[in-house]
């Protein structure tokens, strides 16, 4: 009975949850906007006292735009079964829906677009301009000046003088209520627009609290409104480095006694007002020195005095502000005169002011004025001070603090200059510097306003019109260093070669056919790859794919085949002195090709010279005494090798055969900047895409005759085959080659396999031919190090590779037997890396 009661109290079973409305629909994007939501199936207030403090209870409502979901403060004294009241918080400019939960349920019936969306903007939103004074008591009238759309608060006026029906709600600063109303009465301190139809205007209101610190005023309008949203340039860096649009102080009306014992001691009473210590501990400090403080109250301090220490002191810092002295009717012509001016000169007059930002008003002409007072640092840093006034003004500033030490430190005569910055002081923490100000007016209205800037600050130029966001300027230089190798022999002992032989058993179900032409294999060494080989391919044929691979050369190969009836069967012999040569590896591109690899005679070097091997890539071979310039020769001839054959790479590691000629076209320009990138020096000509109507004759069809495709790669690479300043003679045939090979699979789409055995290549098309490892003493490790730095990375250093004599790679020296290799030269450091080398 009881949980049918409670289940009857949350909801009355016929009553649906929806939401049907809200108002308004427009408010301040400072929030403060009170929203009604209108609909059914809302917990009521009475209900939400069973569980007040679960959060999940009762009524939660969310404003979610396209970017983020802010919730809305709901009243809960205030929530009916068809109706919620909710405060807005501040919100961006935007769009936003209404999202509602029930004891953390959402409800899923909500209204459609305008009727269930509320827009936050800034015409809707109260403003505060400016507002005056920046400081004072406790319980100062503070004026501010902004958009406040009406000038109507309370009951009295039905509208405001502007037509429109709102009115001020309340007025806060630092969190106390800001009273409009002078005390029992309805007179307002001040409450105005502008006039006519205007939204503009200023209120005044008196604050509350006896609180000693920074406070930010704020106000709220009823309707749409809400709450006000303050100019940017009002806030202002405190001492205690936060931001406050106003200060409040404490006041001090008299000292008691007068004078005291010269070791202190003396019991002394302050009198005065708004002695708070909410923020921190009062401080009461007699001759610069603390006074024991022991007892205090809103309105008398009890301390004991310090001991006198005799100083050359003659001023002392008080209290804050400063004091500033008047003498009107003046007119110096030299303005520093007005050092010497005392209080018998005619004219004279002395005031307190709160700030070095002081304007006098216009109908007092022809007077100067000098301020004086202590600055005293909150922080140790470098500062410089700047002033600005009209009409002549100069600023004095003493590091000892003492007045007779004060210098000029900058000065204004009738216009902007250089002359208006101070140079940057090193300022301790805590220590007085004494300071003074004189200015001269001659007409129109004076003013003087002197700031000072610290480098180092908490705050952005987004946070605070006060600060200055610092700029770095950053310049990174470096050397550019080439990488130098030196490779060192001995002991070179010339044996007989032997030369390497392979055979390669290629067996297909098109044999079967009798028609192989269009079934096709890649072979490789190293990191190179042929382009596509038919299998019925001749001897002539695998012959001149094998020798055109970079990392064959310049060794040749010969090739002999074998006619079988179901298979081919070729003998490759490697006409090389390098020696033993890895098995040859294929792939066969997922068709019902199988490829045998069998190394029938193994290669034995001759060790009559050496070759350079980078990237897989070899050199020509080269007699350990080689001259400088074959050296650099072979050089040449490998980077360039090298480069392309990571060109080839880069492409084929996509493992994407299927694109179109326009992909084709795309990925070649591609590889050409990669080039041109890896080596930045190299005078590549600059390339184009192929004309389109090359491509379009080929790009809708499935097949294609390799001779067109041949035709394009061609014309693709006409510009590059005429530039010879970068690529290795030879290199126009390997791009030539290595372009058909990409274009080859769409001119001819692989066959899809038609047995199990084809599947199962397929799933492993890239086959590794077999491989042996080296025996006997055919195939020994030269030792060695690399010595040597590139500016972007550490050359690596590496074992090195073949020979039957043991080598060392060291620093170089005038040792005839020493070779002295210099490794790559790039503006990025990048041609560092595994060095080869291999006797033969």
């Amino acid at each position: 009975t009881s949980c049918a009661i409670q289940l009857f109290l949350i909801c009355d079973p016929a009553c649906a949850q929806l939401v049907s409305g809200i108002t308004p629909y427009v408010g301040s994007v400072n929030g403060g906007t009170r929203l009604t939501i209108k609909g059914a199936g809302f917990a009521q207030a009475n209900q939400l006292s069973l569980k007040a403090d679960d959060p999940n209870m009762g009524n939660s409502v969310t404003l979610v735009s396209r970017t983020r979901s802010i919730p809305c403060d709901v009243e809960r004294d205030s929530s009916r079964s068809k109706q919620i009241t909710c405060y807005t918080r501040a919100l961006p400019e935007d769009d936003y829906e209404i999202h509602v939960c029930v004891d953390g349920v959402p409800i899923t019936q909500i209204c459609d677009w305008w009727d269930c969306k509320f827009h936050s903007r800034l015409y809707y939103t109260p403003t505060i301009q400016s507002i005056s004074p920046l400081s004072g008591l406790p319980g100062t009238v503070v004026t501010m000046q902004g958009r406040i759309y009406t000038d109507v608060y309370g009951s009295s006026t039905a509208r405001s003088s502007n037509g429109r029906n709102t009115r001020f709600v309340r007025a806060y600063m630092g969190g106390m209520p800001c009273e409009l109303l002078k005390p029992s009465s309805d007179e307002k301190y001040g409450l105005k627009l502008d006039g006519g139809g205007s939204e503009w205007g200023y209120m005044s209101c008196k604050m509350t609290g006896n609180y000693v610190g920074h406070h930010n005023l704020s106000y709220i309008l009823d309707g749409e409104f809400g709450r006000s949203l303050p100019d940017f340039g009002l806030f202002s860096v405190s001492a205690l480095n936060k931001l406050a649009m106003f200060q409040t102080y404490a006041e001090v009306s008299g000292v008691s006694p007068s004078e005291g014992r010269v070791l202190g001691g003396t019991l002394l009473t302050i009198h005065g007002r708004y002695f708070d210590e909410t923020d921190r501990p009062a401080v009461v400090l007699v001759g610069g020195h603390k006074c024991q403080i022991k007892k205090i109250s809103d309105k008398k301090i009890v301390c004991v005095t310090p001991g006198y220490e005799k100083t050359n002191m003659t001023l002392f810092p008080g209290g804050r502000g400063l004091k500033m002295e008047m003498w009107n009717n003046s007119n110096p012509s030299n303005l520093a005169d007005v050092l010497t001016y005392n209080s018998s000169r005619p004219g004279y007059s002395v005031q307190w002011v709160d700030s070095l930002s002081y304007v006098w008003t216009a109908a007092i002409d022809y007077f100067v004025a000098r301020l004086s007072g202590f600055f005293v640092p909150t922080e140790t840093d470098n500062y410089y001070f700047r002033i600005k006034a009209d009409d002549r003004s100069m600023l004095y500033f003493s590091k000892t603090g003492l007045p007779k030490d004060k210098v000029q430190i900058a000065y204004q005569s009738y216009s902007y200059s250089f002359s208006q910055n101070s140079e940057v002081m090193r300022l301790q923490k805590g220590k007085p510097y004494y300071i003074e100000i004189v200015v001269q007016e001659f007409n129109n209205q004076a003013s003087v306003d002197v700031g000072f800037f610290k480098e180092i600050s908490p705050f952005t130029a987004q946070q605070t019109t006060e600060a200055v966001n610092e700029r770095q300027q950053i310049r990174a230089s470096y050397n550019v260093l080439p990488e130098k190798q030196v490779v060192s022999f001995k002991g070179w002992t010339p044996v007989s070669a032997v030369q390497e032989m392979q055979t390669l058993r290629i067996s297909s179900d098109c044999f079967s056919m009798g028609f192989c032409d269009n079934t096709y294999y890649f072979l490789a060494y190293g990191d190179h790859t042929t382009g596509p080989i038919p299998v019925s391919a001749s001897a002539l044929e695998l012959q001149n794919a094998l020798k055109d691979l970079w990392t064959i050369k310049p060794d040749t190969v010969t090739v002999t085949k074998e006619e079988l009836s179901t298979e081919a069967l070729y003998n490759v012999t490697f006409n090389s002195n390098r020696g033993d040569f890895e098995d040859l590896q294929y792939l066969t591109m997922g068709s019902d090709v199988n490829i045998t690899v069998t190394e029938e005679v193994k290669g034995k070097a001759s060790l009559e010279n050496f070759t350079l091997l980078w990237g897989g890539v070899p050199s020509p071979p080269m007699t350990y005494n080689a001259s400088e310039t074959e050296c650099a020769r072979s050089r040449l001839s490998v980077l360039n090798a090298y480069i392309v054959l990571k060109a080839n790479i880069f492409l084929i590691k996509r493992k994407n055969f299927h694109f179109t000629f326009t992909h084709l076209a795309d990925t070649i320009h591609c590889i050409i900047l990669y080039i041109s990138r890896t080596m930045p020096q190299s005078p590549l000509p600059a390339l184009r895409k192929p004309p389109r109507h090359l491509l379009e004759p080929l790009m809708w069809r499935s097949t294609v005759d390799v001779l067109k495709v041949n035709m394009l790669a061609t014309g693709l690479l006409s510009e590059l085959v005429s530039s010879q300043k970068f690529l290795h003679p030879g290199s126009a045939e390997i791009w030539r080659l290595y372009i058909l090979h990409m274009g080859h699979p769409v001119a001819h789409r692989p066959w899809q396999p038609a047995t199990d055995q084809g599947k199962k290549q397929t799933d492993n098309s890239f086959q590794k031919g077999k491989q042996k490892l080296p025996t006997g003493g055919t195939k020994q490790e030269l030792k060695g190090t690399m010595q040597g730095r590139g500016e972007a990375r550490q050359g690596k250093d590496t074992i090195i590779k073949t020979g039957t004599k043991h080598g060392k790679i060291n620093e170089p020296t005038k040792d005839k037997e020493k070779l002295g290799l210099q490794i790559g030269n790039t503006n990025e450091g990048r041609l560092h890396g595994q060095v080869r080398v291999i006797k033969h």
